[in-house]
């Protein structure tokens, strides 16, 4: 088991780190053979522009900016599709042959037959607009040796079911561990947002992130 530091705030932690995301979506059924690749191309027009102006808005660098093309395509007479990436730039002949291709070994993959001999069809176009955001980093923890002695605040008596009643349990501050430092069950990991429980024959261990990895205690 792996918990990360701050485990309580992730979900905070992930909107505020997560790329910014338009999504567009239009219905255009065709056939892929005989599609031009300027047809296919037209089609994703005007969500490019949207895309683009709406990451204007939102103040994000060009460099920053991506575009995301996607088709879903299925048998034709089907009633389900697979999405399918459409590769950026120009496209070619090949590229819409190849849009086929990736598609027949998707339904092989995904239900395990490829019906070569029938006319596959797009259903929908989709884009997404993405706008790169930098990412945290954590700075490495410094080596602190096996020994968690500096981060222990203190000791309380907890009642483990698996251990058929009270046990003393140390009590550690997360924010003095250093990696390296294991910590043998049972004990009490505190952090400000959260608070990590090893139980007895478990134990945790600190890696270079600051992650607890806990574990099995060798028998």
């Amino acid at each position: 088991m792996l918990v990360p530091p701050s485990p309580g705030i992730a979900s905070a932690v992930g909107m505020l780190a997560t790329d910014i995301r338009h999504e567009f979506v239009a219905t255009r059924r065709l056939r892929l053979d005989g599609l031009a690749p300027a047809t296919l191309e037209a089609l994703f027009a005007d969500f490019v522009a949207e895309g683009e102006a709406r990451l204007e808005r939102d103040g994000v660098p060009l460099d920053d900016r991506r575009m995301l093309r996607s088709a879903d395509l299925r048998y034709h007479g089907q009633s389900f599709e697979l999405p399918v990436t459409v590769p950026p730039g120009s496209l070619s002949d090949a590229d819409v042959e190849r849009l086929r291709d990736e598609f027949h070994a998707m339904h092989e993959r995904a239900y395990g037959y490829a019906a070569h001999d029938d006319p596959v069809e797009l259903v929908n176009v989709r884009l997404a607009a993405v706008g790169v955001t930098p990412k945290p980093r954590r700075a490495p923890l410094p080596e602190g040796g096996s020994s968690a002695a500096p981060a222990v605040k203190g000791r309380r008596d907890v009642w483990f079911a698996e251990a058929g009643g009270v046990r003393p349990t140390v009590v550690l501050d997360r924010g003095k561990l250093l990696r390296g430092n294991v910590i043998d069950g049972p004990a009490i990991i505190e952090e400000p947002d959260a608070s990590t429980l090893v139980h007895p024959g478990w134990t945790a261990t600190v890696d270079e992130h600051a992650n607890l990895v806990l574990r099995p205690s060798p028998r």
